[in-house]
């Protein structure tokens, strides 16, 4: 399809949409003004959002749970390309052989704890919570294979408790997926959910989501 270029009456700019343009043009005496003037002073127009406003003024922001699991919702139910899909498996690969997918998957969740990366302040409670009971912890870097929707993914618990060979998950808000990962992971596996660690006195609050969980995946926790 052929698009016209056009250069507006008013101030000379070449437009695609002329009309759209010169309606809301600056240099129109009849303008009818649009949502925003930021090109009266386009040196001080920058992205900004509450995330990196609290980090320009050093200061910490609390996201709520509710929040976050609003956020993880954004992309559920939704299809990606196959093109996407590559790209994406590619660039966690990459990361997962550099030992890296921790520190690359969300840094601005990533809070470093006797110089390990986590992906947030329950892993990071957790992990301090072993080191109260001298339990020794590691994180696992080898990440094991599983099914979803007829397509191989890989997992990696959050942490390996080696004295008991355990491996240990924390887990805010567990999805469909999850379910799956955990039912064909082939080693020894404990989930700790928001309830689970509240009445370990880990964390102080937490939202209440996890009545329906199947019972299978609430098994008795190891005494720690």
């Amino acid at each position: 399809m052929l698009v016209t270029i056009q250069k507006c009456k008013y101030c000379g700019r070449e437009c695609k949409n002329l009309h759209n343009h010169e309606v809301h043009c600056h240099m129109n005496p009849n303008r009818i003004p649009g949502k925003s003037n930021w090109w009266l002073h386009p040196e001080t127009h920058k992205n900004s959002n509450q995330f990196i406003k609290a980090k320009e003024e050093n200061r910490k922001i609390e996201v709520s749970d509710e929040t976050r699991y609003k956020l993880g919702n954004i992309w559920r139910g939704k299809t990606l390309t196959n093109e996407t899909k590559e790209k994406i498996k590619n660039t966690i690969k990459k990361n997962i052989e550099n030992n890296n997918w921790h520190l690359s998957f969300s840094k601005s969740r990533t809070i470093e704890y006797k110089g390990i990366k986590f992906l947030g302040s329950w892993e990071v409670e957790f992990a301090k919570y072993l080191d109260n009971k001298n339990i020794k912890w590691e994180r696992p870097h080898k990440t094991y294979k599983y099914i979803f929707e007829n397509e191989n993914h890989r997992y990696l618990p959050d942490f390996y408790l080696p004295e008991y060979d355990l491996y240990i998950e924390i887990k805010g808000y567990p999805t469909k997926r999850d379910f799956f990962k955990w039912e064909q992971f082939p080693y020894n596996l404990d989930i700790y959910f928001g309830d689970d660690l509240y009445n370990l006195g880990i964390i102080e609050s937490y939202k209440k989501c996890y009545d329906l969980i199947d019972k299978k995946f609430r098994i008795k926790h190891i005494k720690i």
